[in-house]
């Protein structure tokens, strides 16, 4: 009784809400709980190398109680647009400011007086991202934070390990669509965190540029293998973040002991879904489902025969998402063979979740505009 009643005096029961700016959509989450009075944010530093080293806590399952959670989103696919142009062209930053205005009225609409706005990697490479955060504060009235790649990282850790009700080794990776990043911890502490300059749209452009043959459909069968090779030694030469400065095909951080491996973010899940669709699962997404080495050949095989015939529109998936799957297969095959691992665990947890438990306070380096 006496512990119950400690924890809940270091409690605070309101609505907390978070505006993710990503490459394919603007994410929405809005969450009444009870919240750690003390933020996740109130101890964290970083080392002089730039990589965590045990300072931010990791909050699991039995830290935060969630009442309700509602989630919106608005597709802009502006990760597109970098890729091609290095910026976003200005009718598009209209759209997306009025994306994020939707977005925030939403919220508020919900009862949200804490709201949380947070931009990764599309707008943190953006050669007009200046121009692209004054016209979303005009829009808004709120400031705009701009994730750093080590930000993403553990805030996307402390997001997804609320799933978890024990403390352990934990490798958690984002494959997103114009990045990816990937962060562990030890003992209940985020330790380090890597980043790759690839996501979908990148790998997307990639395959179109491989593209031989008069449509995309007559190439797919072709084009994993080749493609996951060549993003393979990419991935494998090119890791920011990490001590390491070797560039084999194969990481584990030294020291971590069997993690619990979990992947988030809209390609993970995605590729979730279509394993449950393709054996024959009921359709929707099942919090912690395994996915294997196996699963995603399985994967590639059947993906490949629906768009050989034309019938990749029968998948479960929104039209952006079918376009995107097989970039999403070929990035998070790559990650696995670099990472070293044969399964991980799909999770909708994410870097919302921890921005909601920092309650919007970023310790240093996690910004880009701090």
């Amino acid at each position: 009784m006496i512990s119950k009643v400690r924890a809940m005096s270091n409690t605070k029961n309101e609505i907390r809400g978070c505006i993710d700016i990503g490459s394919s959509y603007f994410r929405l989450l809005v969450v009444r709980g009870l919240f750690p009075s003390e933020d996740i944010s109130s101890a964290a530093s970083r080392s002089g190398s730039g990589v965590l080293r045990g300072s931010s806590p990791v909050v699991l399952g039995g830290g935060t109680e969630v009442f309700s959670q509602h989630e919106s989103r608005r597709y802009l696919g502006w990760g597109d647009d970098l890729q091609k142009y290095g910026s976003i062209p200005g009718r598009r930053i209209d759209d997306a400011a009025a994306a994020l205005k939707g977005l925030k009225d939403e919220a508020g609409s919900l009862g949200c007086r804490s709201l949380y706005i947070v931009a990764t990697n599309t707008l943190r490479a953006a050669k007009n991202r200046k121009e692209i955060i004054e016209k979303f504060r005009e829009s808004v009235k709120l400031p705009v934070s701009i994730l750093t790649y080590m930000g993403e990282a553990a805030l996307g850790l402390s997001g997804a390990a609320m799933l978890l009700e024990s403390s352990g080794d934990i490798l958690f990776a984002d494959p997103g669509g114009t990045s990816t990043e990937v962060a562990w911890s030890r003992g209940g502490l985020i330790d380090g965190y890597l980043r790759y300059p690839h996501g979908t749209h990148s790998v997307r452009s990639m395959i179109l540029r491989n593209l031989r043959g008069p449509s995309f459909p007559d190439q797919i069968r072709k084009l994993p293998g080749t493609t996951a090779r060549g993003l393979k030694y990419r991935l494998g030469s090119y890791r920011e973040g990490s001590d390491s400065t070797s560039v084999d095909h194969s990481f584990l951080p030294e020291g971590l002991e069997s993690p619990t491996i979990l992947f988030t973010g809209g390609t993970a899940i995605s590729l979730a879904v279509v394993l449950g669709y393709m054996k024959r699962r009921s359709p929707g997404f099942t919090e912690l489902a395994e996915v294997t080495k196996g699963d995603l050949g399985l994967i590639s095989r059947r993906l490949a025969g629906l768009f050989s015939r034309g019938r990749q529109k029968s998948l479960p998936l929104a039209a952006e998402r079918i376009e995107l799957i097989v970039p999403g297969l070929i990035l998070v095959q790559a990650l696995m063979n670099c990472l070293g691992i044969n399964s991980y665990r799909a999770v909708t947890r994410d870097l919302r979740w921890g921005v909601i438990l920092s309650g919007g306070r970023m310790p240093g380096g996690y910004c880009v505009n701090e």
